[in-house]
């Protein structure tokens, strides 16, 4: 009966409707597979994880945003959703940069990946402990920036789908939130999004290494010793990662 009744209501839809209906599914599933692969449903235990002083991440979980980052890259996404496009794209480079630095810097400790403290491991050699010490550290504030700026472009999203497929999206669930601090010093959560911007202007590249650079120099080089902190939640991340600076 319900396959004769979908026959039915096919057969008084024109062409063009059924290419649209036929599209808005494949994207609502490719917004399901996005809200699995990303863990939206724990994105606080996510951020919580990321944003600790040394940050960590559960193995299973990097293993699937790093199966999402590359499902990104493959996308062949449809015309006429032009802000779900930008968002997918946006949180794509995002994400991009952020794994770089977990693929490249991150290691194994039992069902985790950690950014190592190097400097916790050595002999005295104050020279080599200063470098050491500087490199992890601005390694976590990179890490802390693109936590943010990931849970801008997650936020992105649920506002684009909402406004292009499907008005209901996320009504009772709502935008994720970013857990930050700890049990010591206490923690908060944020809602983070971007300022009200032109579409066209996304997505925006992200240079890790334009982002590494720029961080040490307003952290004073890096060395946590000298006291110089830097407000993340006032940083224009994308700026930050436009391009290396002149040397």
């Amino acid at each position: 009966m319900k396959a004769d009744h979908e026959r039915a209501i096919d057969a008084m839809t024109g062409a063009a409707d059924l290419v649209t209906r036929d599209i808005q599914e494949v994207l609502a599933a490719q917004v399901a597979l996005w809200e699995r692969l990303a863990h939206v449903d724990e994105w606080q235990k996510l951020t919580a994880c990321l944003n600790q002083v040394h940050p960590f991440i559960r193995k299973d979980v990097a293993d699937d945003l790093f199966t999402l980052s590359t499902w990104l890259l493959q996308r062949r996404w449809p015309s006429g959703y032009e802000r779900i496009v930008a968002a997918f794209e946006q949180f794509g480079n995002v994400l991009g940069c952020l794994l770089q630095l977990v693929g490249r810097n991150f290691e194994p400790r039992e069902e985790l990946l950690e950014l190592p403290r190097g400097h916790k491991r050595i002999d005295w050699n104050p020279s080599l402990y200063t470098e050491l010490l500087t490199d992890f550290n601005v390694k976590a504030n990179v890490i802390w920036l693109l936590t943010m700026e990931l849970t801008r472009a997650a936020n992105l999203l649920i506002t684009a789908v909402a406004s292009e497929l499907d008005p209901l999206y996320r009504m009772a669930e709502g935008y994720v939130l970013m857990q930050d601090g700890d049990a010591i010093f206490g923690s908060s959560v944020s809602r983070l999004e971007y300022a009200p911007t032109d579409i066209r202007s996304l997505p925006r590249p992200y240079s890790l290494a334009a982002l590494m650079q720029r961080t040490a120099k307003e952290l004073g080089g890096g060395d946590p010793r000298r006291e110089r902190d830097v407000d993340h939640y006032a940083v224009n991340v994308a700026e930050w990662s436009e391009h290396t600076l002149e040397t």
